[in-house]
């Protein structure tokens, strides 16, 4: 359900880069958004199936205000970039180090800092794995977002980088041997159908 809100991220995207940033998408581009979104709620919806869970309003109401800061992010990149040249790398750095800056007075202040690090001081596998992670997720993912935001509409760069449920179809058949259902298989096409009208309009 997480997932299937924060989806909302790439629509509020190009809500606001309209009278922000001025950006117009056309037709097709928009109607590759929508295909591709709906291709995403399908994969979520059924990877989300399992026992019912009661509606917390006030997650989804915390979810909103991710896939709304997450574009209001994307908004305020796309300002940055268009101040003049900045290398992409140089700008993930300073995001990195924002959220360093929050996070650790933060986890200092509810006692979390220390006890985070305790398990992984004694399982060096798992602090490998956890490094790994930081370097594709954090890092390079971040990275990588930023270059497309330089180089293209952000409502266009943030439907794409919504397509994570899908990208993570084939690894979770190879790594976690899950089943695939024909219903996440259908969501994926349908994803990949709508981010090629993206490209192609």
């Amino acid at each position: 359900m997480t997932m299937l809100v924060m989806a909302l991220s790439p629509g509020v995207t190009a809500l606001l880069a309209w009278p922000l940033l001025g950006d117009h998408l056309s037709p097709a581009a928009i109607a590759g958004i929508l295909i591709t979104l709906g291709g995403v709620a399908l994969v979520v919806l059924e990877r989300e199936a399992g026992p019912a869970v009661p509606l917390n309003v006030r997650g989804i109401w915390y979810g909103v205000l991710s896939a709304v800061g997450s574009a209001v992010g994307l908004i305020v990149a796309k300002m940055a970039f268009r101040q003049g040249e900045i290398n992409e790398f140089s700008a993930t750095f300073v995001r990195l180090l924002a959220s360093l800056l929050v996070m650790v007075p933060l986890g200092l202040a509810e006692q979390r800092a220390t006890g985070a690090f305790r398990p992984l001081a004694s399982d060096t596998r798992a602090l490998g794995l956890t490094a790994l992670g930081a370097v594709f997720g954090p890092y390079l993912g971040i990275a990588f977002s930023l270059i497309a935001v330089a180089r293209t509409e952000v409502g266009i760069a943030a439907t794409i980088m919504s397509t994570e449920p899908i990208l993570m179809l084939p690894l979770v058949r190879i790594i976690y041997r899950e089943r695939l259902t024909w219903k996440s298989i259908a969501g994926a096409c349908v994803a990949v159908a709508g981010v090629a009208i993206i490209f192609l309009r």
